[in-house]
């Protein structure tokens, strides 16, 4: 998985993705809570359906700490949209030594190539 990806390279990805017909699940973080190491709208691109699946494909959502957590939330998900809220408070499952300590508010959706965001 690139952590350094851009918006324009987690695009990429899906578009590529879509010209060969596969389903891909775009994660965005939404919203935040006390520290994160990303601002809303970094994008996480996640493979549903492949080898080892889900599994995180390109970008970031946080440290590094919750891209594998978000790929298994986005399990089962084929058409729309789940929110996760995930805790990275050192009080929360992913906060022991992260450096996060917030909350994280993310939208998982799948984008299919016979959907509305083919053409995107």
């Amino acid at each position: 998985m690139n952590g350094a990806a851009t918006p324009r390279a987690v695009g990429a990805v899906v578009r590529e993705r879509l010209a060969r017909g596969r389903t891909t699940l775009l994660a965005t973080l939404v919203g935040r809570e006390g520290h994160a190491y990303h601002v809303p709208g970094a994008q996480l691109a996640i493979d549903p359906d492949g080898p080892g699946a889900p599994r995180p494909l390109v970008g970031r959502l946080s440290g590094g700490c919750v891209e594998d957590e978000v790929a298994s939330r986005g399990r089962g998900l084929s058409v729309g949209a789940r929110r996760v809220r995930l805790d990275t408070s050192d009080d929360g499952p992913y906060g022991l030594g992260s450096g996060c300590g917030g909350l994280l508010d993310i939208v998982v959706e799948a984008v299919r190539p016979d959907g509305p965001d083919a053409d995107a």
